[in-house]
């Protein structure tokens, strides 16, 4: 009985120390991805990897399209008129965001960075988007650049900001038609906005780049990654400090349920090489949106490198795809 009783205790406290070590790693990790100003995630190392398997060709290509689309950015920017708005999300946060306004035109492009990012990054499709007569406005994501807000909401919690910025503009302009472009967890954004049903009719079209399919698929890739073990027992451990520390749960921020009530046109863009987020998620989403829908994948490239891949062509899909929606 003595022996048997040791046996449970030992495995006791083995199970109350795994616990204890799992809840600890969860935390850890929860609040490196979802916390302002704390070290964020790194891919660099799988990234690095990537570009070593690449030609010196498509390097100097990558690095040369993007040298250009700056500079061209640069010069645009000196040109046009940029006016600062500002938007207050639902739960009070004051969000940054710049409209350089192309006269006369009805039709705006909301452009979306991705995860530790900022609007400062996406300057370089602005041009591009001008020239096909769109008003571009760029925005700061909550917790990200010149946006207030401590907690990253991965994408769900921003979907209701983007209806925020969406109203801003339908108020100053309310025959305006709407595209949202996102890229990374910006796609996730503009993906999970879209199948809310307090989305404005002004909004005609979705174009995605680098999107997931979920914040817990994406959480698991990464933990994975990080410490080489499934994320869903950490999870799972931890779920209920998880929503309160970010106030949704890891189970909300779902694209594929949200695209599952998506009736707007939605253009999926992905790299095969992408290191970041697995190359089949992308087939994942588009298979389960219910709207018209286009897809364009771009061989090699790397996570939201098809821009820079080839950007006349990239722009040349994504013009074809809205002209279908798009007066």
């Amino acid at each position: 009985m003595k022996k048997a009783y040791k046996i449970a205790f030992g495995a006791g406290l083995v199970l109350a120390g795994s616990l204890s070590v799992g809840s600890y790693i969860a935390r850890k990790y929860i609040k490196l991805a979802v916390k302002r100003n704390y070290k964020k995630y790194s891919n660099e190392k799988n990234r690095n990897a990537t570009f070593a398997k690449k030609s010196p060709e498509e390097i100097k290509t990558l690095i040369s399209n993007h040298t250009a689309k700056t500079n061209e950015a640069k010069k645009w920017m000196e040109n046009v008129h940029m006016q600062q708005l500002y938007v207050t999300s639902r739960d009070g946060l004051e969000l940054y965001g710049e409209l350089y306004k192309n006269p006369n035109s009805k039709k705006y492009v909301i452009i979306v960075h991705g995860y530790n990012c900022n609007l400062e990054m996406m300057y370089p499709l602005g041009p591009d988007f001008y020239n096909m007569g769109f008003n571009v406005l760029f925005v700061d994501l909550r917790a990200h650049g010149k946006s207030e807000g401590d907690t990253i909401g991965m994408g769900w919690l921003e979907r209701l900001d983007l209806i925020n910025w969406c109203n801003l503009l339908i108020k100053y302009d309310p025959d305006c038609e709407i595209v949202l472009y996102g890229q990374s967890m910006g796609a996730a954004a503009v993906m999970m906005a879209s199948g809310e049903d307090t989305l404005p009719d002004n909004v005609k079209a979705v174009i995605e780049d680098s999107g997931y399919t979920s914040i817990k698929d994406i959480f698991d890739k990464v933990v994975r990654a990080k410490v080489h073990i499934p994320a869903a027992p950490l999870i799972a451990l931890t779920s209920y400090r998880f929503k309160k520390m970010t106030k949704y749960s890891i189970k909300d921020g779902d694209a594929v349920k949200q695209l599952k009530k998506n009736k707007l046109p939605t253009l999926f863009i992905h790299c095969s090489d992408d290191s970041y987020i697995p190359f089949p998620m992308v087939y994942k989403l588009y298979s389960v949106t219910s709207g018209p829908k286009d897809i364009y994948t771009v061989h090699g490239g790397e996570h939201v490198m098809a821009y820079y891949m080839d950007p006349k062509k990239y722009m040349d899909h994504v013009k074809t795809f809205l002209g279908k929606y798009l007066d």
